[in-house]
């Protein structure tokens, strides 16, 4: 029996369902709100992101919209 050959960036991605990081190399955060203008993040957020379970990243990326309003006060 033939086996289909699937590339190794697909596998590891299958394996580790990650939820990539939203990081767009701006980096700079609101003193006010404490997010990062560029990804939505707090400096704790951004610094364990590679530690967080995707569940938690879910939640961050899904709040992102509340974050934004939050900063443009």
């Amino acid at each position: 029996m033939a086996h289909a050959r699937v590339p190794a960036l697909l596998l590891q991605s299958l394996s580790t369902m990650s939820i990539a990081s939203p990081c767009i190399d701006i980096c700079k955060f609101d003193s006010k709100t404490g997010f990062c203008v560029g990804c939505m993040r707090t400096r704790e957020e951004c610094k364990s992101w590679k530690k967080m379970k995707d569940k938690h990243r879910r939640k961050i990326i899904e709040d992102r919209s509340r974050r934004e309003h939050k900063l443009s006060k």
